[in-house]
């Protein structure tokens, strides 16, 4: 269940629910049920200047034939300001996590989109995991660049993941194909290993 409702000119309020009951044993430790809201608003300025903010907050727990206990949250919260053509973004993401009370877990999202491309973080560490980032983005002539940086830590006991720094370079030919530069470099401290990934890419759009 996912419900979007409209508060006036100040943004929208998304209460959802999702009951994630999987069948197969191998899956049934990830089987829970997942109670938030979130608030999306944007405030304009003027034709180019805006500011965009997010607040997010989801319960977690375990579900169906899942054998272990799972009591855990997630918070976000964010804050952008739209300068164009520059974009500042400033994010703060917890994956609550012990080994008392479980992590919280989302087995269906696309989860190179988040936390970092370098996919150390796929899966939630047993202690959590707190994201916070600032990323830049805008264009220069017909190149589109975005930078990220990320500080991870653990959401319990205290633990220096490392940090991250990812970069995107994106130019749309006039015959609408795209060609693409794309970057992540983790800087391990108490988590994995340094590890660096490049991508080049093309594109076509008809």
């Amino acid at each position: 269940m996912n419900a979007r409702f409209k508060i006036g000119k100040v943004g929208t309020l998304t209460p959802y629910a999702y009951l994630l009951d999987f069948q197969n044993s191998p899956q049934y430790g990830i089987s829970t049920s997942s109670y938030g809201l979130e608030f999306q608003g944007k405030y304009e300025i003027d034709d180019n200047k805006s500011l965009k903010f997010e607040a997010e907050y989801a319960a977690q727990s375990d579900y169906g034939d899942n054998p272990n206990s799972v009591s855990a949250d997630y918070v976000f919260l964010m804050v952008q300001g739209v300068f164009k053509p520059l974009s500042v973004k400033l994010g703060y993401e917890v994956l609550s996590g012990s080994p008392e009370d479980g992590r919280f877990t989302t087995p269906l999202a696309t989860l190179h989109k988040f936390n970092g491309w370098a996919d150390k973080f796929l899966n939630t560490p047993v202690t959590g995991l707190e994201d916070l980032y600032l990323a830049l983005n805008g264009q220069v002539g017909g190149v589109k660049w975005l930078a990220v940086y990320h500080d991870f830590s653990s959401e319990s006991e205290s633990v220096n993941y490392g940090g991250e720094l990812d970069f995107q370079f994106l130019y749309t030919a006039p015959w609408k194909q795209g060609f693409g530069l794309k970057g992540a470099m983790y800087s391990a401290d108490e988590f994995s290993t340094d590890t660096n990934k490049f991508w080049i890419f093309t594109t076509f759009k008809i």
